[in-house]
């Protein structure tokens, strides 16, 4: 029987949290879905994806241009757990059109 595809990754810009953890604000789960989320930060939130390891890198299928712009990430993958994964977007590696891929941390 084949697998669904139920993984999700929001990808988001303007996320103004400091990578050194100097000053931080501590968020809940929540209010970082929330944060992501908000007009002001998503760039785009997308369902389908095979399960997504906590490796370092995702291949996507959003954009260059909406990689480009995005300094975050969150990502569940539901069919295991309902905890989201938050993580600053290091680099965006072009693969072809409509595929990029995200090396976080």
């Amino acid at each position: 029987m084949p697998r669904t595809l139920t993984s999700k990754i929001i990808l988001c810009k303007n996320i103004k949290l400091d990578k050194k953890y100097i000053n931080v604000l501590n968020y809940t789960e929540q209010q970082m879905l929330s944060l992501c989320r908000s007009q002001n930060h998503i760039i785009r939130e997308v369902r389908g994806y095979s399960y997504i390891r906590n490796e370092g890198i995702i291949q996507t299928n959003f954009t260059i241009n909406e990689a480009l712009q995005s300094n975050y990430i969150a990502f569940q993958n539901p069919d295991y757990s309902n905890k989201w994964f938050f993580a600053f977007v290091d680099d965006v590696k072009y693969i072809s059109d409509s595929n990029t891929e995200l090396h976080y941390t």
